[in-house]
């Protein structure tokens, strides 16, 4: 069983290579997983294992995410996150236009509107001619 100690410094450790990397979620994500469970596996293997150890099977936080840059294919993560900006950008957007709604049904009854309307009179004559007043 490992101790506390180890644990929460192989926490920092995968939060550090996390800082490095530059790719969208879901990659980083999954490359973290990775990561994770290659160095517990590597744990469970060893007996009293240092940090040390983890950073000289692993290497550096830095040099990690440098060689998964390397093997990475850079346009399918371009791709990704270019697709979660837009989503980023059509979720806001959809927002203020929400908003904008939500205003106007709130203001709405309070702006006076010019009340203008024409009366229209009909009146019937002695010889049933139907006029009409405008005032």
């Amino acid at each position: 069983m490992r101790h506390k100690t180890l644990n929460r410094e192989i926490k920092g450790y995968i939060i550090s290579v996390k800082s490095y990397l530059i790719c969208d979620w879901r990659t980083r994500q999954k490359f973290l997983k990775d990561l994770k469970n290659d160095i517990n596996d590597f744990v469970d293997e060893k007996e009293d294992v240092t940090m040390d150890d983890i950073r000289d099977r692993f290497g550096e936080p830095e040099k990690i995410s440098r060689s998964f840059l390397e093997g990475a294919d850079l346009k399918k993560i371009k791709r990704r996150m270019n697709f979660g900006k837009t989503i980023i950008v059509g979720v806001v957007a959809a927002l203020l236009i929400w908003l904008g709604a939500l205003l106007f049904v709130v203001i709405h009854p309070y702006v006076e509107e010019p009340k203008t309307y024409i009366v229209e009179e009909v009146h019937d004559t002695p010889e049933n001619q139907i006029t009409i007043d405008s005032t």
